[in-house]
């Protein structure tokens, strides 16, 4: 079922997991810049691969 989501359904679950990820006490500057920069990219471009699998390490990393 989660295949069959669109393009914009994708980016607005990610904006969520971005928000999320941005609350936690525990990030470090990078981490906190890293998706500041993102959050902004996603407004006129789809994330690369890379940045794609770190945000998903974040997330295995602090539980979200």
């Amino acid at each position: 079922m989660i295949e069959n989501i669109t393009k914009d359904e994708k980016k607005v679950l990610l904006l969520n997991l971005i928000s999320k990820l941005t609350n936690v006490p525990e990030l470090t500057t990078w981490e906190k810049d890293f998706l500041e920069s993102v959050k902004k990219q996603l407004s006129f471009r789809d994330l690369s691969d890379k940045q794609l699998n770190v945000i998903n390490k974040m997330k295995e990393k602090y539980n979200k």
